[in-house]
């Protein structure tokens, strides 16, 4: 590959480390990380290994106590917010539901509303664009290993964008 095409192609995952304005391939140093450690990539071991000033990724951290610590304590928030769920029956069918639902997705708006607030409509768009996201991702990494998956996850795509009494009368023609 000649220099300019590396030079390119590295841009998209180098970002400046701040250190003289030398730049890191991140996902380069992820690896080291995770070849080291047996082939395991665990964010305590990326952290222990970005400790050290010298190490490409250092910058990437925040090592102020004090805006780190308020930063942990939003992203607590966050995973309060996230672990709550209830029991809803439908049709004699019981499932944990959250409690908040984030819509920033389809809204464009962060946080998380009420999840009994949110519309129908933008539930399914969210439904619609996970799935799609899921069916993306878990077609890539079974493609990575020989596997073709085609048709399923498309259904499963299709059938989160149809109403349920469409689904239901669907069914039962069948």
């Amino acid at each position: 590959m000649d220099r300019e095409r590396r030079q390119r192609k590295d841009k998209k995952d180098d970002r400046p480390a701040g250190r003289g304005g030398r730049k890191i391939n991140v996902l380069s140093e992820l690896k080291k990380i995770s070849d080291a450690n047996g082939g395991r990539l665990l964010a305590r071991d990326v952290v222990n290994a970005a400790r050290s000033p010298k190490h490409p990724l250092h910058s990437r951290f925040d090592w102020n106590d004090a805006t780190a610590a308020e930063n942990w304590r939003i992203e607590q928030a966050w995973r309060l917010i996230r672990i709550h769920w209830k029991e809803v029956e439908q049709a004699g069918l019981v499932q944990r539901v959250p409690v908040f639902t984030s819509t920033h997705p389809v809204t464009g708006t962060k946080g998380y509303e009420d999840s009994e607030e949110v519309s129908g409509e933008e539930i399914r768009q969210l439904a619609v664009r996970d799935l799609e996201a899921w069916g993306t991702r878990y077609r890539g990494l079974l493609a990575l290993h020989g596997y073709i998956i085609a048709d399923d996850l498309v259904s499963l795509v299709g059938l989160a964008a149809r109403p349920a009494k469409q689904r239901r009368r669907k069914a039962a023609a069948a």
